[in-house]
């Protein structure tokens, strides 16, 4: 038998295929060849009308034309393909993300697909990645072949089914241009209880941003004081933007998986630190002008006007912030599970205080959260929760989303060693330099250690839906691992 050629030499020979561009960088398939139909422009064209769609496609096409020819002989997919296609072009307006979703995953996703596709990436799949030392501050995070195959597997199944996802985004839901939650439920299939593809692209984000931070602090601290979107909404718009939405199409075999993310990432993190500012800091003193008004005076007059014009969010505008942050923190609840928290959740001020903390700033303050009802504030909390597991947290998501017991009466877990410790790090030390210090100068005490302090000296118990079973145990943890964690959340607020 003849050996078949790599994917990455084949697209460079072959423009042919069952997938052809045409003249206005459409995809074109003779469905009325293959489904024995009289020929029409609208049965056989995929419309892609957007300039960014349209660039990745002489990728797509080459490597799902490939799939077609040495892995689809008998064009099953393509007729299960063009199925879905005519079902959008008659209903278009009563398609649905949801239903058309879920047409793709009964119709399309089946098992002899996900066969084929991991028949073609194991022929092709020969980079050797976790050798890279890309990032080598963070080892865990290294895109490794166990993982980098799977990513492949879901980089191969969204270029076969790229025109019929554009195709409708196009034509029945124009609104729509964030491809992550149609690429999602694709990466998920090859995903597995010991292999989450997805969690361990957003790791290896994140690992990527927080060595630019450590690196850069001067200017992301910039960033932070003039108001610009945080460290976490940075990191949010990366993972679904730039590497879900942008990348992963475009992503070929004859390349380090890696080095093409990290690349990606440092530009955007180059544009986002070399970006202009639209207001820039002036020193305020009390020296006054020939108008007998200081620089102080002049502040507290533009910030009066600042104070009148602010709108107070309504309970209308609540629920759109909480809407806008699950469609961009990609948070879906079930019912049972959103249920089985408002039987079995009760947080204590201290798990209260650490949320409202880390939600603040998307409610413009304090204030507007105490307007959210119990059931909304479930959806943060667990919004938060999934989150801190996507950074890779171990324990601080489960403490934040336990029931509380009891507090020792007095503390014999943080030792006074502990706390030097504490003190001593670089991170601390960091965090109290950049934005607490000023807290601690008008308190006299660090609410850092104290809220820490509090955490350690109690005993919370489980409340997982994922895990039932565990539900009313102890939450045991490694104290080391945790203060971490919770030094870094910190950090993010």
């Amino acid at each position: 038998m003849k050996k078949k050629p790599l994917v990455d030499d084949w697209t460079i020979m072959n423009k042919g295929g069952v997938y052809k561009i045409d003249k206005n960088r459409n995809v074109i398939v003779r469905f009325d060849k293959i489904l024995n139909v009289p020929k029409n422009n609208t049965v056989n064209e995929f419309l892609i009308l957007r300039t960014s769609y349209k660039n990745r496609l002489d990728k797509v096409v080459g490597y799902s034309n490939y799939f077609f020819k040495y892995y689809d002989p008998k064009k099953e997919v393509i007729n299960k393909i063009g199925l879905i296609k005519g079902i959008i072009d008659v209903k278009c307006k009563k398609v649905k993300k949801k239903y058309f979703m879920t047409l793709v995953s009964d119709i399309v996703l089946t098992t002899s697909f996900i066969r084929s596709i991991e028949n073609m990436v194991d022929d092709n799949y020969l980079y050797i990645l976790g050798k890279n030392s890309i990032v080598n501050e963070y080892h865990d995070h290294i895109i490794s072949d166990k993982y980098g195959k799977r990513i492949m597997c879901a980089v191969v199944a969204i270029n076969i089914l790229y025109p019929l996802i554009i195709h409708f985004v196009t034509t029945c839901n124009k609104k729509d241009d964030d491809l992550y939650e149609y690429f999602l439920p694709i990466i998920d299939i090859f995903s597995d209880e010991v292999i989450d593809i997805h969690e361990k692209i957003a790791m290896f984000v994140w690992s990527i941003i927080q060595i630019s931070a450590k690196k850069n602090r001067k200017l992301w601290r910039q960033r932070a004081e003039l108001g610009d979107m945080g460290k976490d909404e940075f990191y949010d718009i990366c993972l679904r933007k730039h590497i879900i939405t942008d990348s992963l199409p475009s992503l070929i075999f004859d390349n380090n998986m890696a080095s093409y993310f990290q690349k990606v990432l440092e530009q955007q993190i180059g544009f986002y630190l070399r970006s202009e500012y639209e207001y820039m800091p002036i020193l305020l003193n009390d020296e006054r002008d020939e108008n007998s008004l200081s620089s102080i005076d002049k502040f507290e007059m533009t910030l009066s006007k600042l104070d009148e014009s602010i709108v107070i969010l309504a309970e209308n505008n609540l629920k759109n912030v909480i809407s806008t942050l699950k469609e961009r923190f990609n948070l879906y609840i079930s019912k049972s599970e959103y249920d089985y928290y408002v039987s079995n959740l009760n947080l204590d001020k201290i798990q209260i205080r650490l949320i409202n903390y880390y939600y603040a700033k998307y409610f413009n303050g304090y204030r507007d959260l105490k307007l959210i009802g119990p059931f909304e504030y479930i959806e943060l909390v667990l919004m938060l929760k999934r989150r801190l597991q996507a950074q890779g947290s171990i324990y601080l998501p489960y403490i934040l989303t336990g029931n509380f017991k009891n507090r020792a009466k007095t503390n014999k877990i943080l030792t006074n060693k502990l706390i030097k410790e504490i003190q001593n790090s670089v991170e601390y030390q960091d965090m109290i330099a950049n934005k607490l210090e000023y807290i601690i100068q008008l308190k006299g005490k660090d609410p850092v250690l104290g809220l820490l302090q509090s955490i350690l000296s109690s005993t919370y118990m489980y409340v997982d839906y994922d895990n039932k079973e565990r539900t009313g145990k102890k939450i045991e943890y490694d104290i080391d691992v945790f203060i971490v964690e919770f030094l870094s959340f910190i950090n993010q607020i």
